[in-house]
């Protein structure tokens, strides 16, 4: 049986934007730690909890605990009201989010630096395109970082694991039944990442509810629920099984998973400074409190 494990995520921090497109302009990189906008992704599971899951397309449901969630996040873009693109730097916006870190389910992307304006949509990369991993070591120093926490092939260091889900079936947990009983129990192991003809980097897009507006005196926030269940039986697309996981599958299966809930557009301005602090105080205190 795998350990349960505590996974960090530390919110994303747009500090720096380019433009892309015909008005690309450069930033001023003293420009302030506003916050501009929050995502908050809340996840339909926690780390320990339990979920079902088809053995195979005509087999029964086995009951799982979830023991790992966690993907890599590169290609950050935020889209503009008239439809301007402006992309962030995987230095800055790559990011490793890891569901055991979550509180109470949640875990909050915290974006600052983006121009005043309304934006309508964010979009970003699950795992690393090939495009970046053969370019520029400089431009994924950050993915590289994020990488060596458990998100890199041992046969191959230099090479990305783009997402994990691993899981415990519950039927392996049962020592008392004789071993005929639970042979036949498979766990759930699905790393995806890039090998051969198969390339299992996908983008998600988010479309807001109602554009957001970022200026300084707020910090508008996006509720997103993440429904993990949906890696497996989607809305669209084809459903994914316990005994002979498809990896195509698994990984096109990401762009069902994230559900827009609600928009605060009037939220109180904060400071990223403010929110880093009550992030050492908590980790100080052990207290775990959440605002919705």
């Amino acid at each position: 049986m795998k350990n349960l494990k505590n996974i960090l995520f530390g919110g994303i921090a747009f500090l720096l934007v380019s433009a892309c497109g015909s008005n690309d302009s450069e930033l001023d990189p003293n420009i302030g730690t506003h916050v501009s906008a929050i995502i908050k992704l809340d996840h339909s599971l926690a780390i320990g909890d339990e979920f079902t899951i088809q053995q195979q397309a005509d087999g029964e449901n086995q009951t799982l605990i979830l023991d790992k969630f966690k993907f890599l996040v590169s290609d950050v873009v935020v889209k503009t009201a008239d439809n301007q693109m402006i992309s962030i730097p995987n230095n800055v916006a790559g990011s490793l989010i890891d569901l055991s870190k979550a509180d109470d389910k949640e875990i909050q992307m915290y974006l600052t630096g983006i121009p005043n304006g309304e934006y309508k949509s964010i979009s970003f990369g699950i795992g690393v395109s090939e495009e970046v991993a053969n370019g520029s070591a400089d431009e994924q120093s950050k993915l590289f970082d994020l990488a060596a926490a458990d998100m890199n092939w041992s046969w191959n260091p230099n090479s990305y694991i783009f997402s994990k889900i691993e899981a415990t079936n519950k039927l392996n947990m049962m020592h008392h039944m004789a071993k005929s009983e639970t042979e036949q129990a498979d766990d759930l192991w699905i790393h995806i990442g890039k090998k051969g003809d198969f390339d299992g980097y996908r983008t998600v897009t988010i479309d807001f509810p109602q554009n957001i507006t970022v200026k300084s005196e707020v910090s508008p926030s996006v509720h997103v629920k993440v429904n993990i269940e949906k890696l497996f039986t989607p809305n669209d697309g084809a459903s994914v099984y316990l005994g002979t996981p498809s990896t195509v599958d698994f990984a096109d299966n990401y762009s069902n998973i994230f559900e827009i809930h609600h928009v605060h557009p009037l939220n109180e301005a904060i400071n990223l400074e403010d929110v880093e602090m009550d992030m050492d105080h908590d980790d100080d205190s052990g207290d775990s409190g959440h605002n919705h």
